[in-house]
């Protein structure tokens, strides 16, 4: 009998030669080396939840950098988008070579989610998960072909395929079973799971082990090399994906897969579980992270786990040893630099309607089953219903921004076909409705079933910023669904060799602004972004928005140029801009406050304040979200009240609010109190005594509008009433008291979008600045 000594299921002689499995192992920790970039795989659910698309981006920035070189992806999971979606992102990236495969068993996590979007979205190989090789069998031949002791595996997902991996026998690939082959090829596992030193009390069962509690079993006790575990607490803390919806164009996968994640939501920040095994997968520990002492995962029957110190193991976990916003930042800053590879595609510009970008308008409604939002909300099974055969429903872009769109998609809707469009036109607006380009005309049409979708393409090059079908049909218009597409497109190797603004020459008061709107051609260029730049940024300023388009605000009254110049310095285009004095009446000022990713403006005529504001939140979130919006205000010493009537509101968000404030300065922390309202109607007073305090809010109501409102300041204390009419006030609503506060505040209007990427704007009139000195 040939019998071999096996240490964790290891011949022996493996085991001596594939590194060090017992006792300190700290440089076998390290992913790092002087040997090139790290060769990595990728083992990922992606689908429950949307970090893994980060992780996806973070791991191809660092490819572009030349710190990683990847291997492949795995899909731990059944679903049978899961493998498609991957493809579709290695494509996005410019990687169309990278194998992916997949879990080759039925019922684990299958749903498909965000996963299926980008999947039918992005241009990719693999159309199902049943044409994607094994992921065991592909792991096997990557392994392989590898020099011994040099991959490092990140596994941001349960453990199912690296289990089966660990199980796997000899085959033609290689005469070593799976624990062999990884003892040999593998330098390092990279897992996110669990929490350290342990789950205890609210700390339960962490996804990925909880997911497969049998495989993460047979990880962490026969996984023969270092591993190191990136736990949910250090995840947890660091919110990341914002500056994508801003910094990235609007058809950028990890924007489209937040905004489909329900537990994240279009232009916001989700925890960075997965990014941060994959930061350290490539990075190792750098400055951001320390190592534990040496150990054992070891974990129980539902999925909790307990670490324990031993120096003859070498499981590890990560302890941070940097603040959380310089990862943040680090993070991010990997995420907006993964490049965009050559692209070939379709993108719906009205794709995040429902997120508050932009602006649906019909001639008519029947809500709310039948309410306008619905042509453009991404669900099929919603309606748009209109009162008349004939009717009209439009998009108009956000903020200025323009898109050329040369394709749509139409959907019936599941009422009798009589409802169904039967001829229409398709116009496009840049002056706000005022006049009309006709950019297709279609009829008669029909739609072969319910729930059917149609595509038409026309001939079409110019941008616009409002787009409006007018339809026709036998019965009143029913519509479930409408894409506007904009084709994007570029090549290697094909140069710009042109650059044009929609305007050469601006006026604007100073607090206005105004967008600017670049053409770059030919079409499919390579690289289209372009730098913008202001001759003098004390009299306007300018801001990138879009992959397209630039803000331009008015500071003081004057003249500049602003200028849009290709990234090959030849390429460039110019507007002039005057900046005239400001409408606002004296002593009146316009403030924004923490520079907004979108920058907003005031403006005052016919009694009429309007105010536009961007920003995240008028508050404190996550220790990342500080105050942005926009201020209109005086300065006042002692005892005031502000009165004024909000007339109406847009929708950048249900949160988005315009209201009153007093204000002690303009830092982002600064101490306030508001009373505000929301799209949403929901009238509420918030404050912050301290820089720590988190923005406590006390609902008052629920008001339409036009609403008058009224907050005052008597010494330490402020109240808050509304009034129909502006002269029946009754008692105060709401009340707050602190000491904290200064005699010298500013006071005024306040408009925020709580949606990064946008804008709200509110009007506001009978504005009033009162003094209220105590009573005697």
């Amino acid at each position: 009998m040939n019998a071999v000594l096996r240490i964790c299921g290891l011949p022996l002689a493996v085991a001596l030669c594939s590194g060090p499995l017992f006792g300190p192992a700290q440089s076998s920790s390290e992913p790092r080396s002087d040997a090139g970039p790290v060769r990595v795989i990728l083992d990922t659910d992606i689908g429950p939840d949307c970090d893994d698309v980060g992780a996806v981006c973070v791991l191809h920035a660092l490819a572009d950098r030349g710190e990683a070189h990847i291997l492949g992806m795995m899909c731990c999971t059944s679903c049978e988008w899961g493998a498609p979606c991957l493809d579709a992102l290695n494509a996005y990236f410019g990687r169309t070579d990278i194998p992916v495969g997949t879990l080759k068993e039925r019922g684990f996590l299958a749903d498909a989610g965000y996963n299926r979007v980008l999947a039918e979205t992005y241009p990719h190989r693999i159309k199902n998960g049943k044409d994607a090789p094994d992921a065991v069998g592909l792991y096997r031949q990557l392994l392989a072909g590898q020099p011994d002791g040099s991959v490092v595996i990140v596994a941001v997902g349960p453990l199912k395929t690296l289990s089966k991996l660990l199980d796997s026998p000899a085959d033609k690939t290689s005469s070593l079973n799976g624990a062999e082959l990884v003892a040999k090829k593998v330098k390092l596992l990279s897992c996110m799971g669990g929490w350290y030193p342990k789950a205890t009390g609210e700390r339960g069962p962490e996804f990925n082990f909880q997911k497969d509690v049998a495989a993460a079993k047979v990880v962490t006790e026969r996984w023969p090399t270092p591993v190191v575990f990136s736990g949910a607490e250090i995840g947890s803390g660091i919110m990341t994906g914002r500056r994508v919806a801003t910094d990235e164009p609007e058809y950028h996968p990890l924007t489209l897969a937040f905004a489909v994640w329900p537990d994240a939501g279009f232009g916001r920040d989700r925890a960075s579980w997965d990014e941060t095994a994959v930061l350290y997968g490539v990075r190792g520990p750098g400055k951001y992270w320390s190592l534990s002492k040496n150990g054992y995962n070891r974990i129980g029957e539902k999925g909790t786990n307990t670490f324990t110190e031993d120096r003859d193991r070498t499981h590890r976990y990560l302890v941070p040893s940097t603040p959380v916003s310089e990862l943040e930042d680090v993070i991010e800053g990997l995420m907006v630099g993964a490049r965009e590879g050559p692209s070939d595609f379709d993108f719906n510009i009205a794709t995040y309607s429902q997120d508050g970008i932009g602006t649906v308008a019909a001639k008519d409604e029947v809500p709310p089953d039948g309410a306008k939002s619905h042509a453009f909300d991404r669900n099929p099974k919603s309606v748009w219903m209109a009162k008349s055969p004939t009717s009209w429903i439009g998009y108009q872009c956000p903020d200025g921004k323009k898109y050329a769109v040369s394709k749509y998609r139409i959907t019936s809707a599941f009422a009798a076909a009589e409802h169904d469009p039967g001829s229409w036109t398709l116009s496009g607006s840049n002056d706000g409705g005022k006049t009309w380009a006709q950019l297709d005309s279609r009829g008669p049409e029909g739609f072969d079933g319910r729930g059917r979708t149609r595509e038409f393409a026309f001939k079409n090059d110019a941008a616009f910023n409002i787009y409006r079908f007018d339809f026709s049909a036998s019965r009143a218009v029913h519509v479930a669904g409408i894409e506007l597409l904009e084709h994007v497109q570029n090549e290697r190797g094909v140069p710009v060799t042109g650059i044009s603004l929609d305007q050469t020459k601006v006026s604007i008061p100073v607090a206005g602004r105004a967008a600017l709107n670049v053409s770059v051609t030919p079409l499919n260029a390579r690289d289209k972004d372009v730098v913008w730049a202001s001759s003098d940024g004390q009299v306007a300023s300018v801001q990138r928005i879009g992959k397209n388009t630039a803000m331009v605000s008015a500071r003081r009254a004057g003249a500049c140029t602003v200028t849009a110049t290709g990234t090959n310095g030849k390429s460039l285009a110019s507007c002039s801009v005057a900046v005239t004095d400001s409408t606002l009446p004296a002593p009146w000022v316009y403030r924004e406050i923490n520079s907004p990713a979108v920058p907003g403006g005031a403006s005052y005529s016919a009694e009429t304040f309007t105010l536009t504001g961007g920003g995240a939140a008028i508050e404190r979130w996550w220790k990342r979200v500080y105050d942005q919006f926009s201020f209109v205000c005086q300065n006042k010493r002692g005892d005031w009240e502000i009165v004024a009537r909000v007339t109406a509101q847009t929708k950048s968000s249900p949160g988005a609010i315009a209201g009153l404030m007093f204000r002690e300065s303009t830092a982002r922390d600064s101490r306030f109190v508001l009373l505000g309202i929301t799209p949403a109607r929901e009238l509420f007073l918030s404050w912050r005594s301290g820089p720590e305090d988190e923005g406590p809010r006390k609902v008052l109501g629920k008001y339409d509008l036009p609403i008058y409102l009224k907050l005052r300041r008597r010494g330490a204390s402020f109240d808050a009433s509304v009034s129909a009419d502006g002269t029946n006030w009754g008692e105060p609503l709401g009340t707050f008291s602190s000491k904290a506060f200064e005699p010298d505040m500013m006071v005024g209007l306040c408009v925020t979008a709580r949606n990064n990427p946008t804008t709200s704007t509110a009007t506001f009139d009978h504005v009033s600045v009162t003094e209220r000195p105590p009573a005697k």
